[in-house]
């Protein structure tokens, strides 16, 4: 029986009261509409969910079963066709908000209809268990999704407008529909899984699982789990190298690197490295790989041909995540200790592999990503629900945009 059959089963036994004593007294507690708030242009269309909680607990999607409202149809429209209920279609430019309606509770959302270009920006909410989707041409969150328990790492396969969450709590996989942020499905993995990475070329992603020491390979068309790859120890970080299919997993309990063919999972070698090992990333060439070291705090260079190590970098205390940006010769660290990112040159001039300089951001500072074409770089600030937005260029600050609770991850488009 498939989830969406059994989901209107038992919603059919909650409205009619039947299955024996016990249902008879359930009752409608909560609808919530998600994603809660939501950007898009004039023409194009996204979907809403509708989600009913029971007093029994129990969850049900009732997006075909609510009837379905906006407020400004010369805005947005919504609709309650069957098969396309909770549907939005932009009209023109301005605000609507969508309303969803189960047995007389209502809950709304908002939905923004403009004509910028919103190049979006992804953080995962450790504590909320949700995505925020962040405008980075505003600087505002633009939507919510929910996603589940414990979200930690998150990638973008542009190629079919897909968003990959892995959720630490659940030991799951939520798949986004980017082009209309919205959950598509949610695949079960490995135990903890930590961070996540795509081979468009292949139809692949890798989840990295903390706890069951392995990686899950998904094929991306299907959606399906199709086998699991044994690396190290309590393996977290993530890097592949698309143009040889190369994949590189830190391992944080036994300081090495794995490397393996992302297209056939052969193995290839055993890196070390430095103290507990938690992020890496290659260089555009993918000649070089930057191992951030959380327990030594440093950063490990090492040369992907001969597996070499080329610099071991101090930066700040307990490094957690590492972006590069290749055309500016520039890698940044977040170093959740000392609540500030650690700038090093990644040029062959005479301060290579040098830090040379530390920027002040946020509380807790954990995922990192720089979107070079504007010069900016994203921060998720842990311990205070915030991302500071930084110019590169400069390293001012540009602004701080209030997210979810704990925020880890974050992505963005190059």
């Amino acid at each position: 029986m498939t989830k969406q059959l059994f989901a209107t089963m038992m919603l059919l036994l909650l409205l009619c009261g039947c299955g024996g004593s016990s249902s008879s007294s359930t009752t409608l507690v909560s609808l919530s509409v998600t994603p809660t708030t939501l950007s898009i242009a004039p023409t194009t269309t996204a979907q809403f969910q509708a989600t009913a909680t029971y007093s029994d607990g129990s969850t049900v999607d009732v997006t075909s079963f609510a009837t379905w409202n906006t407020s400004a149809p010369g805005i947005a429209t919504v609709s309650n066709v069957s098969g396309t209920k909770g549907r939005v279609l932009g009209i023109a430019v301005g605000n609507a908000d969508i309303t969803a309606t189960v047995d007389g509770v209502l809950k709304s959302a908002r939905v923004t209809v403009t004509t910028s270009q919103v190049i979006p920006a992804y953080v995962t909410n450790f504590g909320g268990g949700t995505l925020s989707v962040l405008d980075t041409t505003a600087n505002t969150v633009a939507a919510t999704i929910p996603v589940e328990a414990g979200p930690q790492g998150v990638t973008l396969n542009t190629a079919i407008n897909r968003a990959y969450v892995a959720n630490f709590g659940a030991g799951s996989l939520s798949i986004i529909d980017t082009s209309a942020n919205s959950l598509v499905s949610t695949i079960s993995v490995g135990a903890g899984p930590w961070a996540v990475a795509v081979l468009p070329a292949a139809n692949r992603a890798f989840v990295v699982n903390k706890l069951t020491g392995n990686v899950s390979v998904l094929n991306t068309s299907t959606n399906v789990v199709i086998g699991a790859i044994g690396v190290g120890s309590a393996p977290e970080g993530i890097a592949v190298d698309t143009a040889t299919s190369r994949v590189y997993v830190t391992n944080s309990g036994d300081n090495t690197v794995t490397v393996f063919n992302g297209a056939t999972s052969a193995f290839i070698r055993t890196v070390s490295v430095g103290q507990v090992p938690q992020d890496i990333v290659l260089n555009a060439a993918g000649t070089l790989a930057y191992v951030v070291n959380s327990g030594a705090s440093t950063v490990t260079v090492f040369n992907t041909t001969t597996f070499a190590t080329v610099a071991t970098i101090p930066v700040g205390t307990n490094p957690q995540a590492i972006a590069i940006d290749s055309a500016a010769n520039r890698a940044y660290v977040s170093n959740f200790g000392s609540n500030n990112v650690s700038v090093i040159d990644t040029s062959n001039t005479a301060t290579a592999n040098t830090v040379i300089a530390t920027v002040p951001v946020g509380s807790g500072p954990q995922g990192i990503a720089v979107r070079s074409v504007v010069s900016r770089l994203y921060v998720a600030n842990n311990s205070s629900n915030t991302v500071t937005v930084l110019n590169t260029q400069t390293n001012a600050i540009v602004t701080t945009i209030g997210v979810g609770a704990s925020p880890k991850g974050i992505t963005v488009l190059p």
